[in-house]
């Protein structure tokens, strides 16, 4: 998901990790040619808030990161595309039954 968000981010995007990710290469090319803004976070910094707003003031472009929804009850197969899918950002579980459209 991490290199899927350096290819997608636009230049002089910001991208933010919140949470842990497993250790990976990063393409610094890339992030020094798109002058991309990298901001780590494990939710303790208080931004929290910030982006909380930052996804409400723009929900359409939050919403276009989901790339796949699943049904709670289909979560083995949603947890397994995560892992092996690359062009999966984010993949949203619903515990209401019902699935909206990809």
């Amino acid at each position: 998901a991490f290199d899927n968000a350096l290819n997608l981010v636009k230049p002089l995007g910001t991208i933010l990790n919140i949470g842990f990710i497993p250790p990976s290469e990063i393409n610094f090319r890339l992030v020094t040619l798109k002058a991309i803004r990298l901001i780590g976070s494990i939710g303790g910094t208080g931004n929290f808030p910030q982006v909380l707003q930052l996804l409400k003031d723009n929900q359409d472009y939050a919403s276009s990161l989901i790339t796949h929804r699943f049904p709670f009850q289909d979560a083995q197969e949603a947890f397994k595309l995560s892992k092996e899918a690359a062009q999966a950002v984010k993949i949203q579980l619903s515990f209401e039954g019902k699935v909206e459209a990809n």
